[in-house]
């Protein structure tokens, strides 16, 4: 059985993809298909989903280059069964390993410099920051109450052959954070995208991807806008979730 009582089984309007999700607690977002079409994804790569929740990112992935490998770590049980479920029902077995697994023992997991990209989608908010949940799957996800940005970082580091990518979405506030650190952990930044809400207002959200082991020198890419001004979603976003543009 694909989907329990407290669950549902929510349509990607893709491909026919499909994601198994909890009614309570954590449910993707648009920062997923946003990750998902922004990372650089070469021909037969080998990729790590560091906090894959439900799978989404990973199956995104697959169906924009099905010679791709992706192992998709999670440590929160009821997460990862349903990642596992998802990637099942997707018949995408042959492609996603679904791997229940502590971001923070990643060198006990995999060997160093094993992927040439990594994708995250780590906590948005510190500790002590913004409106902690109740529901643990949600304070997990949004929170820094199991892993940092710098932990997501530090592994993606390990984790990645020279010349591999990380591809992240964090809050725009902390860009600063993420340029830092991926330059701490030699992971330079090299391409960055703000995303805004809305035309004319300010970013809230921003996509970079570093290189291992790159010179300096960024690129930034046209912004990214979500909404139009009636509310909907833009034409670049609903192409994103259809495929096409509609």
């Amino acid at each position: 059985m694909n989907c329990r009582e407290d669950e549902t089984l929510d349509d990607l309007l893709r491909d026919n993809l499909r994601v198994v999700q909890g009614k309570k607690g954590y449910r993707f977002s648009v920062d997923a298909v946003l990750l998902a079409a922004f990372a650089t994804l070469g021909r037969g790569s080998q990729v790590c989903e560091l906090g894959a929740g439900s799978g989404v990112i990973s199956v995104l992935l697959v169906q924009r280059d099905k010679s791709c490998s992706i192992k998709a770590l999670e440590v929160q049980d009821s997460l990862w069964d349903r990642a596992v479920r998802t990637v099942k029902l997707n018949g995408l077995e042959d492609n996603i390993e679904v791997i229940k697994g502590d971001i923070r023992r990643v060198r006990e997991i995999f060997p160093a410099g094993g992927f040439d990209l990594v994708v995250a989608n780590p906590p948005f908010w510190r500790i002590g920051e913004g409106l902690l949940p109740e529901d643990p799957e949600v304070a997990a996800a949004c929170h820094e109450v199991v892993v940092t940005l710098e932990e997501v970082i530090g592994a993606a580091a390990y984790l990645l052959r020279l010349g591999g990518k990380l591809a992240l979405i964090q809050r725009a506030a902390r860009l600063d954070e993420v340029i830092r650190l991926s330059h701490q952990y030699r992971v330079p930044v090299k391409r960055i995208r703000m995303v805004h809400p809305h035309q004319g207002r300010p970013a809230n959200l921003v996509l970079t991807e570093g290189t291992k082991g790159a010179k300096p020198g960024v690129t930034v890419l046209s912004p990214l806008v979500i909404y139009e001004d009636t509310g909907i979603y833009t034409s670049e976003v609903i192409s994103l979730y259809y495929g096409e543009e509609r």
